[in-house]
């Protein structure tokens, strides 16, 4: 976590990016929680595609990297198993969480992905 004071605006005023020790991070991924500290959201989540295959990623704006998966711009598996649904998804404070949890997703079996998705049904997101 990194305080709010280390912040400093991008050298391009229009492209709406922070940076914070270093790292550009575009404002829309920021969040300041009640202590003045600043947390990116990163998920890990699921997909289900029309051949009923299942898919597995991490992002940090889910709602545009599944708009991205519809579309045909996600990721090349995806792209001829159109539609997709979000069947399942998990939020983390860190991008190694979502990393970690998305491989060891990514090596479950069906069977257990199954399970996952059936035990936590996607909310409103």
């Amino acid at each position: 976590m990194v305080l709010a004071k280390n912040l400093r605006p991008a050298c391009r005023p229009h492209c709406l990016m922070l940076h914070i020790d270093g790292v550009r991070i575009p404002h829309a991924y920021i969040k300041k929680t009640v202590q003045g500290k600043i947390m990116a959201e990163n998920y890990t989540y699921i997909l289900k595609c029309a051949d009923g295959s299942l898919y597995t990623g991490w992002t940090n704006h889910l709602k545009e990297r599944v708009a991205a998966h519809q579309s045909g711009h996600g990721a090349k598996y995806t792209r001829g198993r159109r539609p997709v649904e979000l069947v399942y998804y998990e939020t983390f404070s860190t991008k190694e969480e979502a990393m970690s949890r998305e491989y060891a997703i990514k090596h479950m079996n069906r069977t257990d992905k199954l399970a996952l998705i059936a035990s936590h049904p996607v909310q409103e997101f």
